[in-house]
């Protein structure tokens, strides 16, 4: 059944309605609370803030552009990037953050909203149920530049379909621009909505095969995707042949924690890398949230319906999904980013209708659930905020001349301050080497350079002193040695109650916090 066979006779409930729009304002203002922490609980953005606040400086030596320079070019992979670029978003680098915050939390529920009002032409409660999706793995890493593309590539599905009775020409004429933008937004979401396009159009030939000249149409639509594809093909063929040498190689997501892992994304758990008890209890129990939800149609004056258009495009891209390896050229975590895009997909090509009087206490839940989801978020965030404050008091340590390397542990807490130290050196212009140089317009200057460390979290502290011990090739791939005379600082994030006596070696302890410790260097 398509969406302009089902939408014939059907008249909208003014209540239901308004219902849908109390509802959605309702969970956006919910999500607001998110608006009062300064450092959000997200891995990677204290990189990402450290990085902005470099791009929007006056004066490029200010705070850590004595130790990298920023080079903007075009490059896809750079929403924030280009949003930086416009002069009110550097008025306050942390007010901007919290606004793009709200942009990709609350604007993917919007997004897939209108996604689905644009695939069946009514607004419907069904859809705000990706609410439950707006804080997915991807955003809780705080892949800033990925997850801010997602709301206009759901918006770049919608004019699909808005314009799916258009001839050719001028439909390619306004899908071309689109893809060429979310490109520069997001190599990975380029991929999804290329993806989603050509198995829309293949959909779309094959229930027509009968009725048309399909080898005519089939050429059509292809040259149509190669021109729509041709510029952001030949510019990503340029930067690859500008890299220098691209590792092409990639670990496969072949475990089964790694398999739950990006099942579970879409629901935002799985943060830290493995998943635990509570993040599987919280999974069920929001899967079994949207299952009631979907079951509730089966009711009187209720109906469920599904876009034939979209039944291959949702299972192929099911399929890309699961064989993403969770490594691909050295990029972390790629497993986690496409399955938010196909839970909202799958929402949007679904529609599922309720009489008013089960609309409104589905309403009513859907509300609760959001404010409970964020609530248990925002205790997260405050106690995230409490500590990056703690760690920041480090600075009266700390000055421009120092070094700080940052080893760690294996625990939880320490994935989650993986990247905090970016703000000592904000504050304090330490040097701290990986604060997301390379693609992202950030390079060290010449005399850091061979320090620089491409580094997702930090070394194992007790591995790395065994390791330096024997000389071992792995201090001499990260480009650590003679560390403990080149750093001037150790910040190990983690709370040692009993400190091991090889920890010594580390320095003279200056403080300890409830997750980190702060040593000076012997030989400094």
């Amino acid at each position: 059944m398509t969406a302009e066979d089902n939408v014939s006779g059907v008249r909208s409930d003014p209540v239901l309605k308004a219902c849908v729009v109390l509802t959605i304002i309702a969970i956006s203002l919910i999500n607001l609370q998110l608006a009062q922490f300064d450092t959000p609980r997200l891995i990677d953005w204290p990189n990402h803030l450290a990085r902005h606040q470099l791009q929007c400086s006056m004066d490029p030596l200010a705070g850590i552009g004595q130790h990298y320079i920023y080079n903007f070019v075009p490059i896809p992979n750079a929403t924030a990037e280009w949003i930086h670029m416009l002069a009110p978003a550097c008025w306050s680098v942390e007010v901007t953050q919290k606004i793009l915050i709200q942009f990709a939390t609350t604007g993917l529920m919007l997004a897939t909203v209108f996604l689905h009002a644009s695939i069946w032409r009514r607004w419907s409660l069904w859809p705000v149920i990706s609410a439950c999706f707006m804080y997915h793995s991807a955003f809780a890493f705080g892949f800033e530049n990925f997850v801010l593309a997602l709301p206009p590539t759901l918006v770049a599905l919608a004019v699909w379909f808005l314009t799916s009775n258009m001839a050719r020409l001028p439909r390619t004429l306004i899908l071309a621009p689109l893809a060429l933008a979310i490109y520069f937004m997001h190599i990975y979401a380029f991929g999804f909505l290329m993806l989603a396009w050509t198995f829309l159009e293949f959909q779309v030939l094959w229930d027509k095969r009968r009725e048309t000249d399909f080898a005519r149409c089939f050429w059509s639509a292809f040259v149509a995707m190669l021109l729509i594809s041709i510029l952001p093909g030949i510019h990503l063929l340029n930067i690859i042949g500008q890299a220098n040498g691209i590792d092409t190689s990639s670990s496969s997501s072949t475990t089964l924690l790694e398999f739950l892992t990006m099942l579970a994304s879409p629901l935002g758990t799985g943060v830290n890398t493995r998943l635990t008890f509570n993040d599987l209890a919280e999974s069920l129990a929001l899967l079994l949230f949207i299952m009631i939800f979907f079951m509730a149609s089966r009711f009187p004056g209720g109906r469920v319906a599904v876009e034939r258009r979209g039944i291959f495009p949702l299972i192929a891209l099911a399929v890309v999904t699961m064989c993403i390896p969770s490594e691909l050229f050295k990029v972390h975590f790629t497993h986690i980013r496409f399955p938010t895009l196909v839970a909202c997909f799958w929402v949007a090509i679904v529609d599922c209708r309720h009489s008013r009087y089960v609309g409104l206490v589905l309403a009513m839940i859907l509300v609760t659930v959001a404010f409970l989801r964020t609530d248990r978020l925002v205790g997260y965030w405050k106690l995230h905020d409490e500590e990056v404050a703690e760690l920041r008091q480090l600075t009266r340590y700390l000055d421009s001349d120092d070094r700080l390397l940052v080893l760690g542990d294996m625990t939880a807490k320490t994935v989650t301050h993986s990247h905090s130290a970016a703000y000592l050196a904000m504050d304090t212009k330490v040097f701290l080497p990986s604060i997301f140089t390379g693609a992202n317009a950030l390079s060290p200057r010449p005399d850091i350079r061979d320090r620089d460390i491409s580094q997702y979290f930090p070394p194992y502290w007790r591995e790395f002193l065994e390791l330096d011990r024997t000389q071992n090739a792995y201090l001499k791939s990260v480009r650590l040695v003679g560390w403990d005379h080149y750093f001037s600082h150790v910040l190990v994030l983690s709370a040692v109650d009993q400190p091991d006596p090889g920890i010594i070696r580390l320095g003279r302890l200056l403080e300890a916090g409830t997750f980190f410790s702060l040593y000076a260097l012997n030989s400094n």
